[in-house]
């Protein structure tokens, strides 16, 4: 496996919501694309690849429907990796990827706020709709 990536100041920094800002600079494409449940690659300008996972919960209610993002720095090559993956692939190979690895959440609750956050380990793709 390859060595953890590193990034740069502003895209793996201490401040979640710069870095949130910062992975964002390009889109390298989308591995799966529903309704409730997304994989995209991005990158910062650094070059440093993320995975990004976009889940949602339908709460039939009000409108406000819980989101989260996990966002998992990656190598060139796991990238490669997981552009290579069949959609069906992906989550299982994301899961395996993120074991031990930090990465970053933002989640928008139903009736909540958004939040960001850098967590490490416990990468795991939630439930969606």
């Amino acid at each position: 496996m390859e060595r953890e990536p590193l990034g740069c100041a502003r895209c793996t920094g201490s401040d979640p919501a710069a870095a949130w800002a910062a992975m964002r600079t390009e889109n390298l494409g989308v591995l799966v694309d529903e309704s409730h449940f997304g994989v995209q690659l991005l990158a910062c300008s650094c070059g440093q690849r993320f995975a990004v996972v976009f889940t949602e919960r339908i709460d039939w209610q009000g409108g406000e429907d819980d989101q989260t993002w996990l966002a998992l720095p990656v190598s060139p090559g796991e990238a490669a990796e997981l552009t290579a993956s069949g959609e069906a692939e992906v989550p299982a190979l994301l899961g395996r990827l993120g074991q031990g690895r930090r990465f970053m959440v933002r989640s928008f609750p139903t009736g909540g706020e958004i939040g960001v956050w850098w967590r490490q380990g416990g990468f795991e793709i939630g439930p969606h709709d």
